[in-house]
């Protein structure tokens, strides 16, 4: 029984920590729940990888605008 109710704790620290990650990211924490779906978990930890995260498109954003202010126009 004891060895349940630590499994549960580290699903739930799991989840909590899935979700700070993904929000931080820009993400819907609601994301984590794939977590527990068997192959499309890993497909998702797959895309999370390689996609474009709104936080990377935001500082990209922001990056050309500053060189649009910077740049002289003849």
């Amino acid at each position: 029984m004891m060895e349940a109710w630590i499994n549960l704790i580290f699903v739930v620290v799991l989840f909590v920590f899935l979700v700070k990650i993904l929000r931080k990211a820009g993400h819907s924490g609601w994301h984590s729940l794939w977590i527990v779906v068997p192959l499309v978990n890993l497909f998702m930890f797959w895309f999370f990888a390689f996609k474009k995260w709104p936080v990377e498109r935001e500082l990209e954003a922001k990056k050309q605008a500053e060189e649009d202010v910077f740049v002289e126009k003849p």
